[in-house]
């Protein structure tokens, strides 16, 4: 890990990936992951190492364990985050609704299958609250994240959080379809 960041900041861009990609074949450790994904500059590029990430993630390997499951979690919500951060409010709710076993994401070589089999139930009802958090209030909850940080980010709590709805201004949403999201429904 230190070898990386060391060669991180003197190494060429090209010299860098490579390494990384090296590290990836030998050792891929979920942080060596994440600072490859953190290195990356251009959304397509983080995008397309968390899809690799999540792929990774769903081998037989992790038999199912606590880990895997706040793994999974937190590759796809950084993957809605980045959705969200570059202004593709729609694409976000694919993500999760591809996740989340009501439809498939967009065909390609990487794509977001139903995660829920790999998922605890705690961390599958944190997702469902995401997503109609996001349905709502078109941004992740920020108590789960750095707030100084401005970009996407990893998760730094799993706290329990109050929707910030405000009576006077109403919901984006209709009643019924709020109520159709908390019940798990779409």
């Amino acid at each position: 890990m230190f070898y990386l960041q060391l060669f991180t900041a003197q190494g060429t861009p090209e010299d860098i990936k490579e390494l990384y990609e090296q590290a990836l074949d030998f050792a891929p450790a979920y942080c060596i992951w994440w600072q490859y994904i953190e290195f990356q500059a251009s959304y397509s590029d983080k995008k397309i190492l968390c899809l690799r990430l999540l792929n990774y993630l769903l081998e037989d390997h992790w038999r199912h364990s606590e880990i895997q499951s706040h793994y999974i979690l937190e590759t796809i919500l950084y993957v809605v985050q980045l959705e969200l951060f570059t202004g593709r409010y729609k694409r976000a709710l694919e993500v999760f609704q591809a996740a989340l076993g009501r439809a498939n994401s967009a065909k390609g070589r990487f794509q977001i299958c139903d995660l829920t089999p790999q998922l605890l139930p705690s961390d599958l009802c944190l997702l469902w609250i995401a997503y109609i958090h996001v349905f709502e209030f078109h941004r992740v909850p920020l108590q789960w994240y750095e707030a100084s940080c401005g970009k996407p980010s990893r998760m730094v709590a799993k706290e329990l959080f109050i929707f910030p709805w405000q009576p006077s201004k109403g919901s984006r949403a209709s009643d019924e379809k709020l109520l159709s999201l908390f019940h798990g429904r779409f």
